[in-house]
């Protein structure tokens, strides 16, 4: 009997060290290629760089990059995206997946938080012809680590069937020990496609005052921007700085040729005067015209809004500076010039600019690329992520890394390659 059972626990660990090595070599398949392009590894002085394969959650490949090294680590827990400022207090890692999007962070003492809104769709309330706008707020104390959770009503409803729907922008501010929230919201008619060739029919800005003690909210305001469809509001960038909030609009209008034109404009809202001003910021008229604007920084009192960017074989990004005190553009177009993949038709992959931040005086560009594949549209190609280190003030590209990842036996990528920047 004994003899039976020690051959079972034998057999038994044979199978795991099969399986335990079919599985590495499985993730061996999906590691991580680094491939450092230009410039040295002490440029990251105190950044680490986290290229990350997310397959499922027993299987994530891990490489960190520092100014000592290159380390990897083939059964890693996933490190959640540290690209903004606030991100890097907050502690916990619920709050870091959370804050990933378009919910807002704030900061005040030594709390940081996290607020959502959005359209409450409750089983209680599924069959109501009008459904109510709902701030998510979760909140950390980062010398404690305890995390409180909220849910606050708004009282403002939308109409609720399959034909409408809301999209939220939302932008929290700390003013005189309260807090409140900045919200853009685009009123959307799916059934019919307006003038302007976009779901929206009305945009608004909402403000309210939250009292997370007692979970309730105060309406202070509503601002209509258009109730023709002419402006959107919630899929643009959004930030705050000291007390007021801002907001990239997309406006549309028609040209002579009964074209649609969209001219950009930055929103804000102070909320110490109640104050709203509009900055013009370009149109796409011509083709020198502003077509996007991805991402943005802030340094002190002003804002870089990268608006633009081409790709061959060099990948060019373009940024407007604007003096936030004044409301005036200082600089409309400042031009970073990045070596791109010689080896790479970028008439066969699609790019974007994945991310944006500034540490130290130094830009850290997230570039994601990835291959299109002909025998199959629902399949992805190689997926690659490129990070350079910039220094602002000569453009020069001071170090360059290549992240990426593809099955090796049909080159159809089924991971998840993330790029993080923690300090």
């Amino acid at each position: 009997m004994k003899l039976k059972s020690s051959r079972m626990i034998l057999a038994g660990s044979i199978i795991t060290m099969i399986g335990l090595s079919i599985f590495m070599c499985m993730n061996d398949k999906e590691k991580i290629k680094i491939e450092e392009l230009k410039g040295s590894k002490s440029a990251l002085e105190n950044v680490n760089i986290i290229f990350q394969n997310i397959q499922n959650s027993y299987k994530t490949t891990k490489t960190t990059i520092s100014k000592d090294g290159i380390n990897e680590d083939k059964f890693a827990t996933t490190t959640p995206n540290r690209f903004s400022d606030i991100q890097d207090l907050i502690t916990n890692k619920d709050m870091l997946n959370y804050s990933q999007g378009m919910n807002g962070t704030y900061q005040y003492d030594n709390y940081v938080g996290i607020v959502s809104v959005g359209i409450d769709y409750s089983e209680e309330n599924s069959n109501d012809e009008k459904k109510e706008l709902v701030a998510t707020v979760m909140e950390e104390n980062i010398d404690t680590k305890d995390i409180k959770n909220y849910t606050i009503k708004l009282g403002t409803y939308f109409k609720n069937d399959t034909d409408n729907g809301v999209s939220t922008n939302t932008v929290p501010i700390k003013y005189k020990d309260d807090l409140y929230i900045v919200v853009g919201v685009d009123i959307e008619n799916y059934a019919n496609v307006n003038k302007y060739e976009n779901q929206t029919e009305e945009s608004r800005i909402y403000v309210y005052k939250l009292d997370l003690d007692n979970e309730s909210s105060e309406h202070i305001l509503t601002k209509t921007l258009s109730k023709d469809g002419e402006s959107n509001i919630s899929y643009n960038i959004s930030f705050a700085k000291d007390n007021t909030a801002y907001f990239v609009n997309r406006l549309y209008s028609k040209s002579d040729k009964n074209e649609t034109e969209t001219t950009f404009q930055l929103l804000s809202f102070d909320l110490e005067t109640r104050r709203f001003d509009t900055l013009e910021l370009g149109k796409n008229t011509d083709e020198d015209g502003l077509w996007e604007i991805h991402k943005y920084y802030l340094i002190e009192d002003k804002v870089y809004l990268i608006y633009d960017y081409e790709a061959g074989e060099k990948f060019n990004i373009y940024e407007m500076e604007i003096d936030l005190n004044t409301n005036e553009i200082v600089n409309e177009k400042v031009a970073y010039t990045l070596d791109f993949d010689y080896n790479k038709n970028t008439n066969d992959m699609g790019y974007s600019i994945d991310h944006i931040r500034y540490v130290d005086n130094k830009l850290f560009i997230s570039i994601a690329t990835q291959k299109y594949i002909e025998s199959s549209w629902s399949s992805t190609g190689e997926i690659s992520k490129y990070l350079y280190v910039i220094d602002r003030n000569s453009k020069k590209t001071l170090y360059a890394v290549k992240g990426n990842t593809e099955n090796n036996e049909n080159h159809v990528y089924d991971g998840n390659i993330s790029l993080s920047i923690v300090k």
